[in-house]
């Protein structure tokens, strides 16, 4: 993929839904918790991008509301294959963070168009 053909990263993350925490044991024996979000992700003018789920960090369990966040990107060991990949390390809580919603950019006046 070149860079003219990657998606830009989105600006913000609405929250919709936040599940409850899960507990459990791993294949490893070893305890976890987990909890997911159900979200719309923003770019920086609020116009809605995708809908899906995420993990919430490991540090914000129980901790994230819904609400408008500025995501925090990082990178992450995924245990299954131990690849290193991309990730979502952090949510920082926005006010007045634009609404979702599509743009409806403004004709211009009918001077322009001549």
């Amino acid at each position: 993929m070149s860079v003219a053909e990657a998606t830009s990263l989105p600006a913000f993350i609405r929250v919709l839904i936040v599940q409850e925490i899960r507990k459990g044991v791993g294949k490893s024996g070893k305890p976890y918790e987990m909890q997911e979000i159900d979200c719309m992700t923003l770019d920086e003018n609020g116009v809605e991008m995708q809908v899906g789920v995420m993990q919430v960090p490991a540090p914000l369990l129980g901790k994230i509301t819904r609400g408008v966040y500025a995501p925090v990107y990082g990178m992450r060991v995924d245990f299954a294959s131990r690849g290193i990949k991309p990730a979502i390390v952090d949510l920082t809580p926005v006010s007045g963070a634009p609404t979702p919603g599509r743009v409806v950019k403004a004709e211009p006046p009918a001077a322009a168009k001549a």
